[in-house]
């Protein structure tokens, strides 16, 4: 490691010193060593600082795809401010290593804050997809797949998270189409739509075929017939601003 970089790091924690947005490439994918002292320096720093630091780091990467702030992400993801940890799982978006999940599987059971764990679900639909082309081992998928379930069928947690897991759960390629398919069982879609929108859906519901969802992580082909009709609803229909309330109401007992 070079002193140049040794002393970036000292001034990155020193709080008199203002943050030098162009001087954080500094931090891309850093040597083992660089990490140790990086993690000196973020205990050093004010929450108000490792937000902005952060934040700054996902917006670079955002503009340039060949920085690699997965460290700084996974150190972020244990802190205790919940926008911080909340950030730290979007600049992990495309990490795709199986030592992340027990991290996102224990923010989305045991975080403190639903924003936390609503972005946590989200990211494991990463590996959601990962398990649907085969390229991720067969108990890791489990892992995942009985993880979401458990939230989905939380009672205690609060929908937007328990809808963002149901999101993830599903194969994203397919995730509309057999959804919809999946709630027609034996009943017609279009009333069950017209009778919570109150008039008549954006799209012909009549038009998408009845097609079997098999949940990649399971071979579950019905895990959502007693799911709550809101929760179905925004994931799947949110184009169509459809506004749901009661919650007691099931895929199956409309059908």
């Amino acid at each position: 490691m070079s002193a140049n970089v040794e002393a970036y790091l000292h001034e990155l924690a020193d709080p008199a010193r203002p943050l030098a947005v162009s001087k954080l490439v500094n931090l891309s994918s850093m040597p083992l060593e660089q990490v140790s002292l990086f993690m000196n320096a973020w205990l050093q720093m004010d929450v108000r600082r490792r937000r902005r630091l952060v934040q700054e780091l996902l917006d670079l990467a955002e503009d340039n795809v060949e920085l690699n702030f997965d460290a700084v992400f996974f150190i972020a993801l244990a802190d205790t401010d919940a926008e911080v940890r909340r950030n730290a799982v979007k600049g992990l978006w495309e990490y795709e290593g199986r030592d992340l999940i027990d991290s996102l599987l224990g923010l989305l059971e045991r975080d403190p804050d639903a924003a936390v764990r609503a972005e946590a679900a989200l990211a494991l639909g990463r590996f959601v997809l990962l398990a649907e082309f085969e390229t991720l081992r067969s108990v890791d998928a489990e892992r995942v797949g009985r993880g979401l379930r458990r939230t989905i069928d939380n009672d205690a947690e609060v929908v937007e998270v328990r809808a963002r897991a149901l999101e993830s759960r599903l194969p994203r390629r397919r995730k509309l189409a057999q959804a919809l398919g999946l709630l027609h069982f034996a009943c017609p879609l279009q009333p069950l739509v017209q009778e919570f929108a109150g008039g008549p859906a954006i799209v012909d519901l009549a038009e998408i075929q009845h097609v079997p969802v098999n949940d990649p992580t399971t071979g579950d082909a019905t895990f959502l017939r007693d799911t709550p009709v809101p929760m179905l609803f925004a994931v799947f229909m949110a184009p169509m601003t459809l506004q749901v309330h009661d919650e007691s109401v099931t895929a199956s007992s409309w059908c």
